[in-house]
This record gives C-alpha cells, structure tokens and sequence, in this order.
C-alpha cells in the first residue's frame, strides 16, 4: 500500500468542478460506464465530493460554489466500445467533435463536448485495423 495516498486512488486524480454535478455524475454512469463510489453531499443537497471509477481510474467531481466556479476540462478516456459510447453520449445531447473515426496509431477515436462543457475523447484499442479512407 502507498502510505501517501489513498489506496483506490491513482497519482494523478481530474477533479471536475461543475454547475449541476448531479447530472454529470449520472452522465458519466449511464454514458461512460462509471460507477459511483463515493457521492458526499452539502447541506443544501448540492454534490461537496464524489468519487467516480473507471476500470483503473478514478476522478472527482463537486458542485461550483462560491470560490471554487465551474472550470473547463477535456478528459481522454479509454472505452471497451467506443462507437456504442459515443452512440450512447449522442442520446445524452452531447455536441460531436469527431465521430468515431480509425485512427493510423491504432485506436479508434471520438470526441465530443456534454452540456458541462466537458470536452471528452474516448478510445478503443485496435493496434491491427487499418485507418480509415480519407
């Protein structure tokens, strides 16, 4: 066990600070397949700390408040599935980037940004399928 810090988490941790973390939580659950692991909450009901996995990753995500407003982000996630992901953000209303396209290092990508102004890209390894035609 690493003794500096806590042991489901890894070194470097995106804490997503966002106006209605409630909602982007359960867009991370239904959308990317993230559960949730820790969910604190203010008095007021508003999200204080949650703690949400991937696989072997975790991030954090809290309400804005007053000192410490909404910030912009862009995460890079690894996905079993990166088409029936970005199907699934697509019915969530997301605004697409990218499509899922194959890419020539090997991984078939996409990119879109969700109503937190979130800017997500996701991928799915795929070292042997040839890119796609230009």
């Amino acid at each position: 066990m690493t003794r500096h810090r806590r042991p489901q988490y890894n070194a470097v941790v995106p804490y997503l600070i966002v106006e209605g973390a409630e909602a982007c939580m359960q867009f991370c659950r239904e959308v990317l397949g993230m559960t949730i692991e820790e969910d604190d909450r203010n008095e007021d009901g508003s999200v204080m700390h949650a703690l949400l996995r991937l696989e072997d990753s975790v991030i954090e995500i809290s309400d804005a408040r007053e000192g410490t407003p909404a910030l912009p982000s862009m995460l890079h996630v690894y996905v079993d599935d990166v088409d029936a992901r970005y199907e699934a953000a697509k019915k969530a209303g997301v605004e697409t980037i990218m499509p899922p396209t194959q890419m020539p290092y090997g991984e078939r990508s996409c990119g879109f940004t969700d109503a937190w102004g979130i800017q997500w890209w996701l991928a799915t390894c795929n070292e042997d399928a040839p890119a796609d035609p230009a």
